[in-house]
């Protein structure tokens, strides 16, 4: 956003085309009335030296659609970020590498894994998943925190007086990802806000089942059938959906192997790539344009 308010002190004749790709606008479902407008009228405020607004997810289209953020003509859809497919691929690894990995990190071979690969940080919901972790009441299953940041602390106290050190493990930051979803029985994403997470893409990628809130972004990429979505801040549907998991193996398995195919089509960093490339080519190509929407045009209604 300051590059583009950087912009706005350059002569209009000398000014370059300006591409913002929004990751998630601030505003959004999940937050707050207030919040929501102060961000929104930012976004209206930047806007003005704005040539192409590319956005990830239907919501964020929708709602700069309706909003009259920019000119309509001016906003375009991209899947994201894209994912590696040739290192996100389950056919690098085979069961004895599984194997050799949960006896490097101290987990019997029979436990069922939950992954949870994040920053601790508010916004992720790492409380929620210890909760659902609680509520399942399995001593089958494990879940693995991989990441750090400023709430680890919080949550390690928080499972050590739980009493749930047993069934919960605190990884840290971790190269191995895709070796750690291909031994997951499920990936876990019960964050608050996100723009098309990359970490559900990988995991699709992987063949393995994902368990996100109903937000958007996750919304997008769990259309296709390879998850499962439950209300944010609600261990205890969390709880359910990872108990489903556990008792319906083959059927997760299945869900899982609907993940990859549509990550091939759609998502792919390469696909996506040229896709950008076109936008770019398309926007340099033509004349110069600015936004031209009516400032009072503007909707603000459910911000």
């Amino acid at each position: 956003m300051m590059i583009r308010f950087g912009a706005s002190r350059v002569p209009a004749t000398a000014r370059p085309k300006v591409i913002y790709t929004a990751h998630g606008f601030h505003f959004h479902s999940e937050g707050g009335r207030l919040s929501n407008l102060m961000y929104f009228e930012a976004e209206k405020v930047a806007a003005r030296w704005t040539d192409m607004l590319l956005v990830i997810n239907e919501e964020d289209y929708a709602n700069a659609i309706k909003k009259n953020l920019i000119s309509a003509g001016r906003i375009k859809k991209i899947p994201g970020i894209g994912v590696d497919v040739s290192c996100f691929d389950p056919e690098r690894y085979t069961e004895r590498d599984v194997l050799e990995k949960q006896k490097e990190l101290g987990i019997p071979s029979e436990k069922k894994i939950f992954l949870f690969p994040a920053e601790f940080n508010p916004g992720k919901r790492h409380i929620d998943a210890i909760e659902a972790m609680e509520l399942t009441r399995r001593e089958d299953a494990s879940l693995l925190f991989a990441g750090s940041g400023k709430l680890e602390d919080a949550m390690k106290k928080y499972v050590e007086k739980r009493a749930l050190c047993g069934q919960v493990k605190f990884l840290g930051d971790q190269e191995d990802i895709p070796l750690l979803l291909k031994m997951s029985i499920a990936l876990i994403s019960p964050s608050l806000r996100e723009g098309l997470p990359r970490v559900i893409l990988e995991a699709m990628s992987m063949n393995t089942p994902v368990i996100a809130t109903d937000i958007r972004g996750s919304r997008d990429l769990l259309k296709s059938g390879c998850g499962m979505l439950v209300p944010p801040r609600s261990p205890q549907h969390l709880a359910n959906a990872m108990t489903w998991i556990l008792e319906n193996e083959e059927e997760a398995k299945q869900m899982g192997m609907k993940g990859r195919p549509a990550v091939l089509r759609t998502y792919d960093e390469e696909v996506v790539l040229a896709r950008q490339k076109q936008i770019i080519d398309e926007l340099i190509n033509e004349p110069a344009l600015r936004n031209t929407v009516d400032p009072a045009q503007t909707d603000h209604d459910s911000l």
